[in-house]
């Protein structure tokens, strides 16, 4: 079952590595108005940003390179234009494996308006534009950044590289979808990187190598635009370091400054308007707020969230919080009243919104004899939509959902 933020819940490409050896995405706002036209995004040489441990200038042999220009594209199949006023999701729909672009503006009569080619993870750049990683499924493997533009039917390598490291392939895009910042190879670690159409590829810093450890329900991986896209955040917790190399950043989208860094903190979300940033210190429930105006605020003591996801409107974040038995259940965290409770006591995990109305989970059911790995449980087969107004849940032919449009504040991790 994808996990989606923006976001964008922990990446799939970090949940594949970790469950390998033992994600996930993410919404922001658009007004409802014409998709923009796609720009001409390629990788030129990046440009490198000081970092410990590495020289201003040196650019490692596996860092991006330059990419051409549009190609015929052959990853979806539309049957006609696509509303860029709708409420549209990426994912799949039950009974059915292949991956879908569905409009559910009315949800009692949903139309599929792409299927896609394979079972790639997409994520919406505009309500026609899309976006995934291909490749780096092994360390060492090469890998690339994909930009679709479903209307023209046409696509183009934002950024590749030739060997994978931990991470590579973590992506989001601006809400103007003009920009777009990935984690890519360099050297022995990673770096964060952003690309913006008719500028170089910067890179904003450049991080030490992974240790070799088991994975954690406290891990996380990801990096993601604030909903005006004014800023930049990346939370891991795989390395240690503070300042240019802290696991948690946020920095300015202008210029790639860092404003506010920590030496520790998982599951990052954007929320509120003005943007905000949310993330909590690893094993525990101690939530912090990051304001562009007033700096760093506690907000919750207890509120042990995981893959947290903000509404479009900035005023909930759902997530999923693990009870005394290790057991999973939905919540809902007010961010004007700062306030939090449960959806309900059922088994629920993997929250997502699908518009300000509604929020997307799926059911989950006791392991029992058969191992689950790091967790107790695993998905029941039944997905459900929850309003939030009614507080009533119905079950949902959505079987798994990797993105939804119109964007809105910001994936979680």
């Amino acid at each position: 079952m994808p996990l989606s933020a923006r976001t964008r819940a922990l990446s799939l490409v970090v949940s594949a590595a970790l469950l390998a050896g033992c994600s996930f995405a993410a919404t922001p706002t658009a007004a409802h108005s014409p998709a923009p036209a796609s720009p001409a995004l390629t990788s030129p040489p990046p440009t490198s940003k000081p970092s410990a441990g590495a020289s201003p200038t040196a650019a490692p042999s596996s860092a991006p390179t330059p990419t051409p220009a549009d190609a015929p594209s052959t990853a979806a199949s539309c049957t006609g234009p696509i509303p860029a006023g709708d409420n549209l999701i990426l994912g799949a729909i039950a009974g059915s494996a292949a991956v879908v672009l569905r409009d559910i503006t009315d949800l009692a009569n949903p139309r599929t308006l792409c299927t896609f080619a394979g079972t790639p993870s997409p994520r919406f750049v505009t309500a026609s534009v899309i976006s995934f990683s291909e490749g780096g499924a092994n360390l060492g493997d090469p890998g690339d950044v994909l930009r679709v533009d479903l209307g023209a039917a046409s696509q183009r390598k934002v950024a590749t590289w030739s060997g994978s490291t931990f991470g590579s392939g973590l992506f989001d895009w601006s809400p103007d979808g003009q920009s777009a910042t990935y984690v890519a190879p360099a050297g022995d670690g990673w770096a964060w990187h952003l690309l913006t159409a008719g500028a170089a590829d910067r890179v904003l810093t450049t991080m030490p190598p992974v240790p070799g450890r088991g994975g954690s329900p406290d891990d996380s991986f990801s990096v993601s635009f604030s909903p005006d896209g004014l800023y930049l955040a990346m939370v891991e917790t795989f390395t240690t370091g503070s300042g240019e190399t802290a696991p948690v950043q946020v920095r300015r989208a202008s210029d790639g400054g860092l404003v506010h860094s920590a030496a520790s903190g998982t599951m990052g979300v954007w929320a509120s308007v003005p943007s905000r940033f949310f993330y909590r210190e690893n094993h525990s429930g101690a939530v912090t707020r990051w304001d562009p105006s007033t700096g760093v605020s506690p907000m919750q003591s207890s509120l042990q969230w995981v893959r947290p996801f903000a509404s479009p409107d900035g005023r909930w974040v759902a997530y999923t919080v693990y009870d005394g038995q290790g057991l999973p259940h939905v919540g809902l965290y007010s961010v004007q009243g700062n306030s939090f409770g449960l959806i309900n006591q059922q088994l629920r995990s993997g929250a997502q919104f699908v518009n300000d109305r509604y929020v997307w989970y799926q059911g989950e059911s006791l392991c029992g004899g058969n191992p689950c790995g790091l967790r107790s449980t695993q998905p029941s087969g039944t997905t459900y939509l929850y309003e939030i107004a009614t507080s009533t849940e119905n079950t949902s032919r959505i079987k798994s959902l990797y993105d939804a449009w119109p964007r809105g504040t910001g994936h979680g991790t």
